[in-house]
């Protein structure tokens, strides 16, 4: 989790991508064997949502809707 926090530097970012203590074992999420994935979060054009909150309500023409009503294109 140190070493993701010192990749990412935005708040933000750390708390939606760095898993918490207890949250699930290792192996069971995201295995830490990856180039560059952290990083990617980084980029101008990409843009990380938590759906932990405001979950995914469906997928709409436009799409993808969050129960709040907010759509984010693709």
């Amino acid at each position: 989790r140190e070493k993701m926090r010192a990749r990412l530097k935005d708040p933000r970012l750390i708390d939606i991508l760095v898993p918490k203590k207890g949250d699930y074992g290792f192996g069971t999420h995201r295995v830490p064997l990856e180039t560059q994935y952290l990083e990617a979060y980084l980029r101008d054009n990409v843009e990380a949502v938590s759906v932990r909150d405001n979950p995914i309500a469906e997928i709409v023409p436009e799409g993808v809707k969050l129960e709040d009503g907010t759509v984010y294109e693709v």
